[in-house]
């Protein structure tokens, strides 16, 4: 990851407020999920958790499930790692509409998916749901993708012995 944390941070959470109009909700919650994900990549999971599951909830009562998976990989990410089992508003991830939906849904599912896989040490598990992101949203020598799944696709062939095509993937 690159960039100011702190001046993101400062971005994000001025994006938070919302009005009575329309698409002030959905940029609401987009700086939301991304505000939550920012806290747990800084260390501050306690926070980044509530505030995905906080996210979670407006974005159900309000019908804007595009933005659910993207809060949910926050959420659940944590709580696989703390060993902790989903809370009852977090549905399973192998769905076939998250994994088929628009890529704002397919990615952050397909992550969940993986990082269950890396703490159950399920290689071919981790494998079979990241793989098809370099399809669904590919980098290339001039263009890195706006999702950060490429560090965890390389880390799953590593860890299945694959070194060649993980090694072809930082070319």
């Amino acid at each position: 990851m690159e960039g100011d944390f702190r001046t993101a941070y400062r971005e994000l959470e001025a994006a938070l407020p919302t009005q009575a109009r329309g698409g002030s909700l959905r940029i609401s919650l987009w700086a939301q999920a991304w505000l939550s994900r920012l806290q747990f990549v800084l260390g501050d999971w306690d926070t980044a958790l509530d505030g995905a599951l906080d996210g979670i909830r407006r974005a159900e009562r309000a019908g804007i499930e595009l933005i659910v998976a993207l809060l949910e990989w926050t959420a659940r990410e944590i709580q696989l790692w703390r060993g902790e089992t989903p809370t009852d508003s977090l549905r399973p991830f192998a769905g076939t509409v998250e994994m088929r939906g628009y890529t704002a849904m397919r990615v952050p599912a397909r992550m969940i998916r993986g990082v269950e896989c890396k703490v159950n040490n399920d290689q071919e598990g981790g494998l079979a749901a990241l793989m098809p992101l370099i399809e669904t949203d590919p980098w290339t020598p001039d263009h890195a993708s706006f999702w950060h799944w490429q560090p965890e696709l390389i880390h799953a062939l590593v860890a299945a012995d694959r070194l060649d095509e993980a090694a072809s993937l930082t070319e």
